[in-house]
């Protein structure tokens, strides 16, 4: 019997113990053979996220769905363990596919509309919601954003200023304490919506705070998202920004950010093109970025730095801008631990303390309640003091941060000595998708905007 004529596929699960803590392998068999398996490992900064760290299905039986099918199980294992599926930076080819050809859920942004959410039911004409949204903006795109667990309970300690979540279920009464438990006990909470703004949750209280008892991420829409206007290029309006924008678009290139200098554009999930078109003739961008360049090329072992695959310069009218092609990364979510970290980094650098003092001082809650996202309790300051001290028991993911720390400090210096100016805030250290933090941009030309 021909490979193409098999259909009855059985799928087996069982635990896996990762390098980060347990995880899941999903094997596919043909009768009594194993035909393919996927390994999903959780990643180094939250064991709330899975990823897959080995994809493989046998020659004859590509091309069948088998893989598919078993991200698909791995999916509701994880969902049902409060944990979520996400892409790997260093995909098999088989992953690789699988989210390229659009074969599981995460292959693209998912978007849905306030239409969509609520079906025509929106909340009373004097709940909080309408203070956002117009009728006009109902059909809308949103994107749809996974809130982590830890997350969830720190935007719920926050706006009620609770320092324990039972704190905030003795603020119920009766019938609102009956909804909350109804939501506990859907085994699909973790696929349901609530809508959030400024850091606050809007509507969706009752589904939050069941997600914070059970230990489950939740699904969100912002809408904050609806007031976002697109970010102007640095070099706005010219005839040579259009020229540029019009090649990378005819390439199959898409704008995914703008900054004080540059443009930067993407056409996969593995790399960005960054253009450096400061608008400002004097502007020493192209100066501040060799310097880094060098120091990153030369500093290539450590993993907080980034991996660049070419720089060149382009002609455009008799005008030259230097093209930086390099790994694509995400940015650090807010209000989370590694955000904080990095906030904390940052000024310990200018403040030149030692790695001893510094790793005293972010075990402690008084350094903590400065954290923005944890002035309001003491109990989440406390939440990331413990995620701190719990590093301890973790020396793959202690020595990730220490290594940070350490380089930052080291631009720092350099910066000093070439007299830039110090840029290395939260948004100029982004990650990859195991969780690994890595420095993009941190300095800026004295005299220039930051």
């Amino acid at each position: 019997m021909r490979a193409s004529e098999f259909t009855n596929f059985t799928y087996k699960t069982e635990p896996y113990e990762g390098w980060n803590g347990d995880g899941l392998v999903v094997r596919a068999y043909d009768g009594t053979n194993e035909v393919g398996h996927v390994i999903f490992e959780p990643t180094e900064d939250d064991n709330t996220q899975w990823y897959a760290v080995d994809v493989e299905v046998e020659e004859p039986y590509q091309r069948k769905g088998i893989a598919s099918k078993m991200y698909d199980i791995a999916k509701k294992v994880a969902t049902q363990r409060g944990a979520i599926i996400v892409k790997s930076h260093t995909q098999t080819d088989a992953g690789r596919g699988l989210w390229q050809d659009k074969l599981v859920w995460e292959a693209e942004a998912n978007k849905t509309t306030l239409n969509n959410i609520y079906g025509g039911d929106f909340p009373d004409r004097d709940e909080e919601f309408w203070d956002y949204v117009t009728p006009r903006e109902f059909g809308q795109a949103l994107t749809v954003e996974t809130m982590p667990k830890h997350k969830v309970l720190i935007m719920l300690l926050s706006q009620y200023r609770a320092e324990h979540i039972d704190d905030i279920t003795d603020m119920l009464d009766d019938d609102q304490q009956e909804i909350v438990q109804s939501y506990v006990n859907d085994p699909a909470l973790a696929s349901k919506t609530i809508v959030v703004a400024n850091n606050r949750i809007i509507d969706g209280n009752h589904r939050a705070l069941a997600a914070a008892i059970k230990g489950v991420p939740i699904n969100y829409v912002d809408l904050s998202e609806l007031d976002q206007e697109p970010i102007d290029e640095a070099e706005v309006g010219t005839t040579n920004a259009k020229t540029i924008a019009n090649q990378l678009k005819a390439a199959g290139y898409s704008n995914v950010g703008s900054g004080a200098d540059s443009t930067v554009w993407a056409k996969d999930e593995n790399y960005i093109i960054k253009i450096l078109m400061p608008e400002d003739l004097g502007n020493k961008a192209e100066q501040v970025f060799r310097k880094f360049y060098e120091f990153a090329m030369s500093h290539q072992k450590l993993a907080c730095m980034p991996r660049f695959n070419e720089v060149n310069t382009i002609d455009i009218n008799g005008k030259d801008y230097t093209q930086i092609e390099m790994e694509r990364l995400s940015p650090i979510e807010k209000g989370t631990f590694m955000e904080g970290v990095v906030w904390f980094f940052s000024d310990f650098c200018q403040a030149q303390e030692s790695w001893d003092k510094v790793d005293h001082a972010m075990g402690l809650t008084d350094t903590w309640e400065w954290y923005p996202y944890a002035k309001s309790s003491k109990s989440i300051a406390n939440v990331f003091v413990r995620q701190w001290q719990d590093l301890m028991y973790n020396e793959k993911l202690y020595a990730m941060y220490k290594q940070l720390y350490n380089t930052m400090s080291v631009l720092y210096n350099t910066g000093t000595i070439n007299k830039f100016g110090w840029d290395l805030h939260t948004a100029n250290v982004m990650q990859r998708s195991n969780g690994q933090p890595v420095i993009i941009d941190p300095w800026f030309s004295e005299g220039a905007s930051q």
